[in-house]
C-alpha cells in the first residue's frame, strides 16, 4: 500500500469516528422522539386504548378481568344524577360510562372501579362493584334533598322540595311503624301518582326513588322497592306536592 493510499484510509476512518458526546446527544434525541410518538399515538391516533375492556356475562354482569372487578346491576329504584358523558368501558353488549356531576368548580364523580352506568338508550342502569359498595337503603341512604319528577315520557327530576316538605315526606315514610307495611298486599292495586328522587349526603351521584300512590278514595301511600315497603300517610304530606290534592 502506497503512502497516498494509507493517507486516504486514515482520513476515511477519521470521518466516521464519532465522538462520545455526539453519541450521547443522538441517544437523548432518539429517546425524546420515542416518548413523543407514544404520547401522540395514545392521545390522538388511538384513543380507544384508554377504554377499559369488559366482558358481559350470562347473569347480566360485567367483568373487568384485568382488575378483578365484577359489576352487577343495581335495582331500578336507584338511578344516577348525571353521567359525565365520557365512556369508561366497552363490551360486546354495550358501553358503560362514568357517573357524577359538576357543581360550579366542584367535580363530583364516582370512582369508576365502584360505580358505572349505561346511557339512557340502554335503560340508564347503574352497575356497581359489590366488593366495594353496599347499596344504601332506608335511613342508611342519609337523605339530603327531594326532587319531584315529571311522569310523562323520559323521567327526570324537575322541582326541588323545600326543607319542610322534604322532612314531612321522608319522616312519614321512614318513621312509619313496621306493622304499617302494606307492600305485598296492595302495591299493584294502587295508582302511581308521582315519582320522588332523593339525594344523599354521602352518595352524591345517586338518586334513590320513592313513589307516591293513591287509591282513588283519598288515601295516600309512599313506597320504595329498596325496603319493599308501602306505608299509608296523612294527606297533609301530599298537599305541597299536589296543591289542591288533585291526583292527576
Amino acid at each position: 500500500m502506497t503512502k497516498s493510499e494509507k493517507h486516504k484510509n486514515a482520513k476515511r476512518r477519521e470521518k466516521f469516528n464519532f465522538k462520545p458526546w455526539l453519541i450521547v446527544l443522538i441517544g437523548i434525541a432518539l429517546l425524546f422522539l420515542i416518548i413523543f410518538i407514544v404520547y401522540a399515538y395514545d392521545s390522538y391516533i388511538s384513543p380507544e386504548l384508554k377504554v377499559v375492556e369488559l366482558e358481559y356475562g350470562d347473569e347480566g354482569n360485567y367483568t373487568d378481568k384485568k382488575r378483578g372487578i365484577t359489576y352487577v346491576a343495581a335495582p331500578r329504584c336507584y338511578t344516577y344524577i348525571m353521567k359525565s358523558g365520557e365512556r369508561y368501558a366497552k363490551s360486546e353488549k354495550n358501553d358503560l360510562y362514568y357517573i357524577g356531576y359538576k357543581d360550579g368548580d366542584r367535580n363530583i364523580m364516582a370512582n369508576p372501579e365502584n360505580w358505572l352506568a349505561t346511557d339512557i338508550d340502554h335503560g340508564a342502569l347503574i352497575y356497581y362493584n359489590p366488593d366495594k359498595v353496599n347499596l344504601p337503603g332506608g335511613r342508611d341512604f342519609l337523605w339530603d334533598r327531594c326532587w319531584l319528577c315529571n311522569t310523562d315520557g323520559l323521567v327526570f327530576a324537575t322541582t326541588e322540595f323545600d326543607e319542610k316538605t322534604t322532612d314531612a315526606l321522608l319522616s312519614a315514610y321512614y318513621g312509619a311503624d313496621e306493622s304499617e307495611n302494606e307492600y305485598e298486599l296492595h302495591y299493584g292495586s294502587y295508582d302511581l301518582l308521582k315519582e320522588i328522587r332523593v339525594t344523599s349526603y354521602y352518595y352524591k351521584y345517586v338518586y334513590l326513588c320513592l313513589y307516591l300512590f293513591g287509591d282513588g278514595e283519598g288515601n295516600y301511600y309512599i313506597g320504595s322497592a329498596v325496603d319493599r315497603r308501602l306505608v299509608k300517610t296523612d294527606s297533609s304530606v301530599f298537599e305541597p306536592i299536589f296543591g289542591d290534592k288533585n291526583e292527576s
